[in-house]
């Protein structure tokens, strides 16, 4: 036999009994909040998915926040026009987002025929962002460029300052997110750029800090390429 919930106690007052145990009154299935959300936290998120079929389209969705340690505002642009028909989302510190997605774009084909063109071109253009930023890095701690720094560093610079700057440009990796979508031909894509590599999404792309919380509603929803225009406008209005 079980022991009971509890036992009374009798060392004290006859009148003082523990409270009778009750279940927990059911909650709503949807939150306003999410219990590991903190309330003072603003977040944002862009989100891009693609339909097939008859009428294959591209449905982007994206907020306009922007924000500072002390204050936050919706009037930061996260959709940038790409040449040759394609476009970027950006997430992230906005102005160097904005220096990947530009990068990103002067390596993009004229006239892509697989998706593999663009992947590559995609790697092209984060070889050159991260070039940038090596070169500002070595600009700012010593007034020289990076390629003068690689070829000719070894040769002034004190071996340990040497060894500690090439660990810093080693480990520096671009922290913001791009989503670049576009057609080739008919058919719609959607690329993801984030921690410096370049992901094919099949059905849909979600980059800021509301990434986790906006792809599982997407995936609850079981969003995907089959599903009509009308229902993926609603499924990612929804995880939005």
């Amino acid at each position: 036999m079980r022991p009971p919930l509890y036992r009374p106690i009798t060392a004290v007052h006859p009148a003082f009994r523990p409270p009778a145990f009750r279940p927990p009154s059911p909650q709503p299935v949807k939150h306003s909040r999410y219990p590991w959300v903190s309330p003072q936290e603003d977040m944002t998120v862009c989100i891009a998915a693609r339909v097939l079929g008859n009428n294959p389209a591209l449905i982007l969705c994206m907020d306009l926040k922007g924000s500072v340690e002390w204050s936050s505002s919706e009037t930061t642009h996260k959709w940038i026009p790409l040449r040759h028909g394609f476009h970027a989302q950006i997430a992230g510190q906005v102005s160097r987002a904005k220096e990947l997605a530009h990068h990103c774009e002067d390596a993009l084909p004229a006239n892509p025929v697989t998706q593999r063109d663009i992947v590559q071109a995609l790697r092209k253009g984060i070889g050159t962002h991260k070039r940038a930023l090596a070169d500002e890095y070595t600009q700012g701690k010593l007034g020289i460029s990076y390629e003068e720094f690689r070829k000719k560093g070894k040769t002034w610079i004190p071996e340990d300052i040497y060894r500690e700057m090439s660990w810093e440009i080693k480990n520096q990796y671009a922290t913001d997110e791009l989503i670049v979508s576009g057609f080739i031909g008919r058919d719609p894509y959607i690329f993801k750029v984030s921690s410096d590599h370049v992901i094919t999404c099949d059905d849909f792309a979600v980059i800021g800090s509301g990434t986790a919380l906006s792809e599982a509603s997407l995936l609850q929803r079981s969003q995907n390429i089959n599903q009509g225009k009308d229902l993926t406008i609603y499924q990612v209005y929804e995880a939005k």
